[in-house]
């Protein structure tokens, strides 16, 4: 699989999930709310990603997403590169 995986919403990129490498071993999805902020958030499987990357374009698209940016919770046990 090539990455980074681009997430449209109405045929416009909202978010963006980055694969894992050597130095971070988790998949990370990043979007961009109206604030112009990107929140950067971190999962240990594609497919985890992959729903929160969907979930955060559409939430974006309808411009629900402002809101959302001071709720982001860590998974458990996600600290960041071992």
């Amino acid at each position: 699989m090539r990455f980074p995986k681009r997430i449209r919403h109405r045929g416009a990129v909202k978010a963006t999930i980055y694969g894992k490498s050597k130095a971070y071993p988790l998949h990370r999805v990043s979007w961009t709310p109206e604030e112009g902020k990107r929140p950067l958030q971190a999962f240990p499987s594609y497919g985890e990603a992959l729903k929160h990357a969907q979930k955060m374009a559409q939430d974006v698209g309808n411009g629900q997403a402002a809101s959302l940016t001071a709720t982001i919770i860590k998974g458990p046990g996600i600290r960041g590169p071992v």
